[in-house]
């Protein structure tokens, strides 16, 4: 009797965080490339990581040029109406502190960014973003 408890709540948690998580999967964007306008980037694809099974992605993403990592970032949550905070270092640039429930610090984790696979060596507001990109938010350990 006991170990019919235990297996069902364990599975009564199962299902409640498989639709928690489905919770984070955006529609897919599926414009062709015929709506794209000159001067815009498209194939763009975000990913922004809030744990190891709770990633939020967008593909397919047409924006304007000239647009960094920050301001793809900035336009996504703002989008989808994800709580967001940056803090500006002058000189030094933008860190990001908060992406939805997740605050730089927490567990000793940082919201970091990844391009196209790479852990970038530039800041967020620097990066300027091409067509085909994979800009992957991660709140992480530290890599350094």
């Amino acid at each position: 009797m006991k170990l019919f408890k235990l297996l069902l709540i364990a599975l009564i948690f199962f299902i409640a965080g498989f639709f928690v998580g489905q919770g984070y999967n955006l529609p897919v964007n599926n414009e062709s490339n015929e709506n794209i306008e000159i001067g815009q980037l498209s194939n763009l694809t975000i990913a922004i990581s809030f744990s190891d099974i709770n990633v939020m992605e967008i593909q397919n993403l047409v924006i304007d040029s000239n647009k960094s990592v920050l301001d793809l970032l900035s336009l996504v949550v703002e989008e989808n109406n994800i709580e967001f905070s940056l803090r500006d270092y002058g000189d030094l640039g933008y860190l990001v502190e908060r992406i939805g429930d997740m605050k730089n610090g927490d567990d000793n984790k940082f919201w970091q960014f990844w391009i196209n696979g790479e852990y970038s060596q530039i800041g967020a507001a620097d990066y300027l973003v091409q067509s085909n990109d994979l800009i992957e938010w991660k709140f992480t350990d530290n890599q350094y």
